[in-house]
């Protein structure tokens, strides 16, 4: 994740490489400016299975997240779950919740990857 100039985005890797998000801040969206992909380091390339979405659209489009980290072959997972709740006062608005959190604490430097289902 990352957040340049008011967005916060998120970057995701299809384990399949055979759908990418076409959406905001996809590969080829006009929101890019020289100035985000720069700060945020995108490589934009529409081929590579690796796509860009801002984090509102990521929890209104994924239900479930799973992390999974990597060291030594070792893998481990942590359940959990996006909740959407109707405003009672505005049926047409969701709020997107979870009653899970997570925080990763990295005390040397790793390559992560995150699975989202």
């Amino acid at each position: 994740m990352k957040e340049s100039r008011g967005n916060q985005l998120i970057n995701i890797r299809n384990p399949w490489g055979q759908f990418e998000w076409d959406g905001d801040w996809s590969d080829k969206s006009p929101l890019w400016t020289p100035e985000i992909i720069e700060d945020v380091k995108a490589v934009l390339d529409d081929k590579d299975g690796t796509f860009w979405m801002s984090f509102q659209d990521f929890v209104n489009f994924f239900r479930c997240l799973n992390v999974c980290r990597v060291r030594n072959w070792q893998e481990n997972r942590i359940r959990g779950k996006f909740l959407r709740i109707t405003d009672t006062e505005d049926p047409t608005f969701e709020h997107v919740v979870s009653k899970w959190y997570y925080e990763l604490n990295i005390e040397t430097e790793m390559e992560m990857f995150i699975g989202l289902n």
